[in-house]
C-alpha cells in the first residue's frame, strides 16, 4: 500500500471516530491537500530562516556601527565641552556650536 493510501485511510479513520463519514476520495484529496500545505510551509520556513539570518548579522553589524558612531560622537562633545567651557554642544547644519556657561 502506498503512503498517500495510508495517509487517506487513517485520516478517514480519524474523521470516523469524530463522527465525520467521508468517501475514500474526499480523504484522499484533504490527506493530499494538507501534505502539499506542509511541504509548502517547510520550504516557506527555510527559506525565512536564511534570510533571518542574514538579515540578523546585516542589523548587528549595523547596530556595532551605529555604537561606534555614537561613542566617537560623546567622545567629540565632551572634547569641545572641556576646551571651550561649553554647557551645551550641538550641530546646526555643518557646524559644531556650543553654549557658553
Amino acid at each position: 500500500m502506498k503512503r498517500e493510501e495510508i495517509n487517506a485511510q487513517v485520516l478517514q479513520e480519524i474523521l470516523g471516530d469524530l463522527g465525520i463519514d467521508i468517501t475514500p476520495e474526499q480523504a484522499k484529496e484533504v490527506s493530499d491537500g494538507f501534505i502539499h500545505h506542509l511541504q509548502m510551509e517547510r520550504e516557506m520556513d527555510s527559506y525565512q530562516f536564511s534570510g533571518h539570518k542574514q538579515e540578523c548579522d546585516k542589523c548587528k553589524r549595523l547596530e556595532s556601527e551605529l555604537k561606534d558612531v555614537k561613542r566617537r560622537e560623546a567622545i567629540y562633545e565632551n572634547s569641545v565641552k572641556e576646551r571651550t567651557g561649553a554647557e551645551f554642544v550641538y550641530i546646526e547644519g555643518d557646524r559644531v556650536k556650543y553654549d557658553l556657561r
